[in-house]
């Protein structure tokens, strides 16, 4: 009985030791293969650049180009190794479609986006980070900021008008201004934005201007693409109808009907190409018929400067030219515009070249502006020369503590002196300022735009013909805030000139 037992023990123990040899090979085995796939992982994006390598991106910007070994100098490039992995970085094989397999995942599962640069909202709508300052209004210009820009539109205005033609500013909205319900919960709107301060002061200023935003809020439906930070096309259609009417212009029945157009799938948007490089998701968006136009310079809408000719016969269209300064919001409107005008012309270029106007002859001249880029009006406006005035000093009381300007540059910018500088940033919010410009007989006054510079709100840019200026003259810079001098300075444009 006792040997039964002992037997029966050891056989217990040699069973229970023989039994976790066949767990270590399966262990093995699970471990080897977990190693290889994690040396695949590493190894792929590196050795799958011999097959694959990514060369192009969806993202708004170039990729890294290959680093030298030596600098232009001949000397070693120190910074290889941290160069190589920039490269690296921006072509490893397979990054479009594991960047855009993380944004599936990231959007899918936290609904957040992992790209900078794109907003995950609600009900599957895109939006543009550029645009989060102003929806929030930690972006808002300053009251005297606002100001700048109706003051600065109210001269390209007036010069415009000067040489014949006809001016309408508009802006086109951020995406998250008309649609706030679709942004993400945790993003609040802001009351202090920058477009409720100055719409009011372009109507103080008569600035001609097309309220889009109340045209967008009037329909009920989307009108921007839901994966884009544009209007889609019948939002450009609607909005190529308000300016034609905006300049008081007829038709002449040259543009088709809103509702007249038909659905097309396929369009992907530029937020959903920066959010997913790969599989991107397209989106449906509306065709119209009767379209007739050309490019007579340029080939493609996003270009910075276009030329274009209406293809229909002279009775169905403005015969006068157009010009407008424009930007991206503006690529979809090209079609409609140089169908309803004989001729047309687009111009990215900032600042805006006021004397193409008369150069090319237009009689028509737009400004738009999106709602995100309103503040470049308060610092780059026009060139343009600025405008006399007739300003008499005696009537003026000067102030005893005046003020100073300060930053004062005079530089030569072809047939201009461009003089800029800034008043401080104590003066009251109604302060104007004036340059006058004396050659010890005689003076003129001129106004300036005005910008913000760092560190004031009170900064002037001025462009003065040079054939309009002595060769000795002097210019005195004035800020005068209701019948008192409170600023005052002299810069003599000879030394200046010199410099």
């Amino acid at each position: 009985m006792l040997m039964d037992k002992a037997n029966m023990v050891n056989l217990t123990v040699q069973e229970s030791q023989g039994q976790p040899e066949a767990q270590p090979q399966a262990l093995r085995v699970v471990q080897v293969f977990f190693v290889a796939l994690c040396a695949l992982c590493v190894l792929l994006p590196l050795v799958g650049m011999l097959w694959a390598q990514t060369n192009e991106t969806t993202e708004n910007r170039r990729l890294a180009e290959m680093p030298e070994l030596t600098s232009e100098d001949g000397s070693f490039n120190v910074d290889i190794l941290s160069d190589l992995g920039t490269y690296f970085e921006d072509h490893f094989a397979y990054r479009n479609e594991l960047v855009a397999l993380n944004a599936y995942l990231r959007t899918g599962l936290a609904a957040t986006s992992p790209a900078p640069s794109v907003i995950y909202g609600q009900n599957g709508r895109l939006f543009y980070e550029g645009t989060l300052d102003d929806y929030t209004g930690k972006g808002a210009l300053s009251e005297r900021g606002a100001e700048n820009v109706a003051f600065n539109l109210m001269l390209m205005q007036g010069y415009v008008e000067a040489q014949g033609a006809s001016f309408l500013f508009t802006i086109a909205p951020n995406k998250n201004s008309l649609y706030p319900e679709n942004m993400p919960y945790y993003e609040v709107a802001g009351a202090d934005r920058t477009i409720e301060k100055l719409e009011p002061l372009l109507e103080e200023q008569d600035v001609r201007y097309a309220d889009l935003f109340s045209l967008f809020n009037e329909r009920d439906e989307d009108l921007y693409y839901l994966r884009d930070s544009h209007w889609n096309t019948k939002g450009a259609l609607l909005v190529s109808d308000e300016l034609i009417d905006g300049l008081g212009r007829i038709q002449f029945g040259a543009l088709p009907d809103v509702e007249a157009g038909n659905a097309i799938d396929g369009y992907v948007g530029d937020l959903n190409r920066m959010l997913y490089p790969a599989w991107q998701i397209p989106e449906t968006d509306i065709a119209f018929e009767g379209l007739s136009w050309s490019f007579v310079e340029g080939d493609a809408v996003d270009e910075s400067w276009i030329e274009t000719k209406s293809g229909l016969g002279l009775h169905q269209v403005i015969e006068d030219g157009l010009l407008m300064y424009r930007d991206s919001f503006a690529n979809n409107l090209i079609p409609f515009l140089s169908t309803a005008y004989e001729r047309a012309y687009y111009s990215k270029w900032v600042p805006y070249d006021l004397t193409q106007v008369a150069a090319l002859g237009v009689r028509d001249v737009i400004i738009e502006r999106a709602e995100r880029h309103i503040g470049d009006l308060n610092e780059s406006p026009a060139i343009m020369p600025a405008p006399r005035y007739g300003l008499d000093l005696e009537y003026l009381t000067q102030r005893d503590d005046l003020l100073a300007p300060y930053g004062v540059h005079v530089e030569e910018d072809g047939p201009y002196y461009r003089i800029e500088g800034a008043l401080p940033q104590g003066c009251g919010s109604d302060t104007d300022i004036y340059l006058e410009v004396s050659d010890g007989k005689s003076s003129m006054f001129f106004v300036p735009f005005h910008v913000t510079t760092e560190g004031s709100d009170f900064g002037f840019v001025a462009y003065l013909e040079k054939s309009a200026v002595a060769e000795e003259a002097t210019c005195r810079v004035y800020g005068i805030d209701g019948s008192n001098i409170i600023a005052q300075g002299d810069i003599v444009l000879k030394e200046e000139r010199q410099r």
